[in-house]
């Protein structure tokens, strides 16, 4: 997440930030997502974006790496990978991290 984080934050746009496979198949697996969720506090009051584009800016407008930034980048994941939103929502629905689509 931090090497992402910080290609993100080199990136002009939210379209030059692409995904490996590896990458995908880590936000993708549920153990994974539940360790995530049990050492890194989910923040207060966290809302999820409408799109891409505004998710991108906060992560841009975050300077300091924090949880609230981790989870921005995770749901950046989940909205330029749709097909993630399930499992991210399986684990974080609770605490607020969840999808209209879903």
């Amino acid at each position: 997440m931090s090497e992402k984080l910080e290609t993100i934050r080199n990136s002009e746009t939210y379209l030059d930030v692409t995904f490996s496979q590896d990458e995908v198949k880590v936000v993708n697996d549920l153990t994974q997502l539940r360790f995530l969720k049990l050492s890194k506090t989910f923040p207060n009051n966290f809302k999820t974006d409408a799109n891409d584009f505004t998710c991108f800016t906060k992560i841009k407008e975050h300077k300091e790496n924090t949880e609230t930034t981790l989870y921005l980048v995770l749901e950046f994941f989940a909205l330029r990978n749709p097909f993630l939103q399930t499992n991210i929502s399986r684990v974080f629905q609770r605490n607020g991290l969840s999808f209209g689509t879903l």
